[in-house]
């Protein structure tokens, strides 16, 4: 098994991804000091030796006193046991250990008779302002099941731990045990029901809201939940389901070969209606779509739709939001280490600019004449950012944004030189799968807002939240709830800005991942099998297509197409044709078995998928395709082609000998009827489209080739003469 393959284990036994990084390099290299792991790795001395000591507390690693401090890991085989045996202990110790009546003292409350029950636990529910926890067997469901629709429908957190499957819409479920007739409550961290319920029982249940009796049940409700994630992740049993049905593949097959890309239309349209909706308690609120994540025209018109704007980092990002009819302060650009000529476009343009660093603003006065009236600083506080003492990120070591001391003095230099209207942004974590990123990091940003405005004297007129919310990738992931997320920053607006006389501060977002990741997957067929020391399946997609597994490890859920049902007892590395053993898309991945012909969904593709692609070993990219509302397909984007691929060289000799058409030429490949031709007099059926064709300019090499895009009707021309 391979070292990304441990690490994504290791996560899921309490490790941070740094630390899982630290632990396999440990069991690989063995003894060593905080500097060698450091030099080896290079990760920071100082996030090293914070990583050993968590590992160490962890019980993943032992210290050893020598001439210099030095470590070595725990038996892997040990540490997950005794993970896995501590939370078995622990939920045993709680169902040993239920509270039964007993004298009542306050705060402690003995509840007798089954609709007693019933009716105490229904309004605990009812009474639900963020969340609801319940643990019963499935019989008892229907039960609740009123009550826990309402809640649902106010888009309060609803999660389910029984013991056979159940439906109901919008709910988190996690399958245990046999419940029996045990039951178990918890309503927003505040309060817990706890004890026997139904007939045959006893009916008697503890109520409380003591602070401690509510974390000792919280926590033994937390280790059921991460034992029954651990197994289903070992045993390999959990699903997505795709967006898209085989019975569709087959249909879209009949036009467009894998593989491609595919993006749900009405996914993102429902899911940018509840950014909205999360964010519409502020009156400036404005999402800026992270084109970088999915720089495709007929995507963004979606979000168009729904006033979103363009957060640009290059050059072509501004013109492709330029292209689209995105201008003015719909554009925020938030780049580093940026080329004069950006700055000089996004000027042009109108839009808002974040500058990344200090010595940039008098790059930007130099460049473009003079400080705009609305300018944005990027900050980083460094550091690590931390949520419930996990850390997320490690801002301190991003090359991204100024410090507080640099801000500060930003933002009076600015103000000096003619800037009226200020921006703050920052992106302290990556992907974060919690509820809680947005609103701590708003807390961190709006403070320091008040400060700002306070000392320097300036206005600030909005907070860059940027991105950072991500999806769950692994289905044993909680999605982040979008409108829990909004609460919670109206929540820290209201504490912090409003009482410093800053109501009116604009919210913007930039999301790329979030917006679209879950809403695009790739499509391919198995072509190959392999059989040698391992189990290979061959698709005809790579690491071109897709390219965050090759690079980070990165997990992407798998599914075989007409195979949901089937068991998962096939051990595969499913791979791409790439001369680079990192060509995998999954690693020793338990799937049903596959057979050549197989379709293979790859989820959540939307975001960084398509757009992170690149051309080693000549390999072209594919097509990209938008199912419909409707269930009609679009193609948004046409596959290249090997005069894509050799463009670069059409100034030269041997581009001309690469740069032809076929008669040959496979009419799929034919997307959007553009040719590239010489002598455009030789084809009668398009001598009058000249003005379609690109026109010679000072760039232009003297009797080169143009593109031309010709009607249908002479399509057939083309394709059936030699273009020389």
């Amino acid at each position: 098994m391979e070292q990304n393959q441990y690490v994504e284990y290791l996560l899921h036994f309490g490790l941070t991804r740094q630390e899982a990084l630290i632990y396999v390099e440990l069991l690989v290299k063995g003894k060593q000091t905080g500097y060698e792991i450091a030099k080896e790795t290079g990760i920071s001395r100082s996030n090293v030796y914070s990583v050993l000591a968590a590992l160490a507390e962890k019980g993943a690693a032992y210290v050893i006193e020598e001439s210099a401090k030095r470590y070595i890991p725990v038996k892997v085989e040990e540490f997950c046991g005794n993970c896995i045996r501590r939370m078995q202990e622990e939920q045993e110790w709680m169902e040993r250990n239920l509270p039964q009546k007993k004298a009542e003292t306050e705060g402690y409350i003995t509840i007798e008779g089954e609709q007693n029950i019933l009716d105490k636990a229904k309004n605990l529910i009812a009474q639900a302002g963020e969340r609801v926890y319940l643990s019963c067997t499935a019989g008892y469901l229907d039960a609740f099941r009123q009550a826990l629709e309402e809640l649902v429908k106010k888009k309060r957190k609803v999660v389910i731990l029984t013991d056979a499957p159940y439906e109901l819409k919008d709910a988190i479920f996690y399958q245990t045990e046999e419940k029996g007739q045990q039951i178990g409550l918890i309503v927003d961290s505040k309060s817990v029901l706890s004890g026997e319920y139904g007939k045959g029982s006893l009916n008697t249940c503890l109520y409380s809201g003591q602070k401690n009796f509510v974390t000792v049940f919280k926590n033994a409700m937390a280790n059921e939940i991460k034992i029954d994630s651990i197994t289903k992740r070992r045993n390999c049993i959990m699903n997505k389901t795709p967006f898209v049905t085989k019975e569709q593949l087959d249909e879209i097959m009949k036009t467009y070969p894998t593989p491609f890309h595919l993006y749900d239309e009405k996914g993102i349209r429902e899911n940018v209606k509840a950014l909205r909706e999360a964010f519409s308690w502020n009156e400036g609120y404005k999402e800026y779509f992270a084109v970088k994540a999915c720089p495709n025209p007929f995507l963004i018109d979606i979000l168009r739709e729904y006033d979103c704007g363009c957060d640009c980092s290059s050059y072509t990002e501004l013109m492709l939001s330029d292209a689209i009819g995105v201008k003015g302060q719909d554009i925020m650009f938030s780049s580093n280490d940026t080329p004069a000529e950006d700055y000089v476009l996004a000027e042009k343009l109108g839009a808002i600019i974040n500058l990344d660093d200090f010595t940039h603003i008098d790059f930007l006065e130099k460049t473009i004449g003079y400080i705009p009236e609305t300018i944005s600083c990027r900050y980083n506080p460094g550091g690590l950012f931390k949520i419930s003492n996990d850390i997320m990120d490690n801002p301190g070591d991003a090359k991204y944004g100024m410090t507080t001391e640099q801000l500060f003095e930003a933002f009076k230099i600015l103000k000096s030189k003619g800037a009226k209207e200020f921006g703050i942004h920052a992106f302290l974590a990556s992907n974060t799968v919690t509820n809680d990123y947005y609103p701590m990091l708003a807390k961190v940003l709006f403070e320091q807002a008040v400060k700002l405005q306070k000392e320097t004297g300036v206005h600030i007129k909005f907070i860059n939240l940027s991105g950072g919310i991500g999806i769950p990738y692994t289905p044993d992931q909680e999605p982040n709830d979008i409108r829990v997320i909004g609460e919670g920053v109206r929540r820290v607006y209201e504490e912090v800005l409003v009482p410093a006389g800053m109501g009116d501060v604009a919210i913007y977002t930039e999301l790329g991942r979030f917006m679209m990741g879950p809403y695009g997957c790739l499509v391919t067929t198995a072509i190959h099998e392999k059989h040698t020391h391992k189990e290979y399946i061959g698709v005809d997609a790579c690491a071109v297509d897709l390219m965050r597994p090759a690079m980070y490890g990165a997990y992407h859920h798998i599914t075989v197409m007409g195979k949901e049902d089937a068991p998962h007892d096939h051990k595969y590395d499913v791979t791409g044709s790439l001369c680079e053993n990192n060509d995998k898309f999954a690693i020793d991945r338990m799937l049903p078995e596959i057979e050549k012909g197989d379709y293979l969904v790859i989820h959540d593709t939307g975001a960084h998928g398509f757009a992170m692609g690149y051309s080693y070993n000549g390999k072209l990219k594919h097509a990209e395709l938008l199912l419909k509302e409707d269930g009609s397909v679009q193609m948004i984007r046409r596959a290249e082609r090997p005069a894509d691929y050799f463009a670069t060289f059409d100034c030269f000799d041997i581009g001309k000998k690469l740069i032809k058409i076929k008669k040959d030429l496979p009419s799929q490949e034919i997307y959007g009827n553009i040719f590239f031709v010489r002598e455009l007099k030789k084809f009668p059926s398009i001598s009058g489209c000249g003005g379609m064709a690109d026109a010679q300019d000072s760039k232009s090499c003297v009797g080169d080739y143009v593109w031309v895009q010709v009607p249908s009707s002479a399509v057939a021309d083309l394709c059936l003469t030699e273009i020389q």
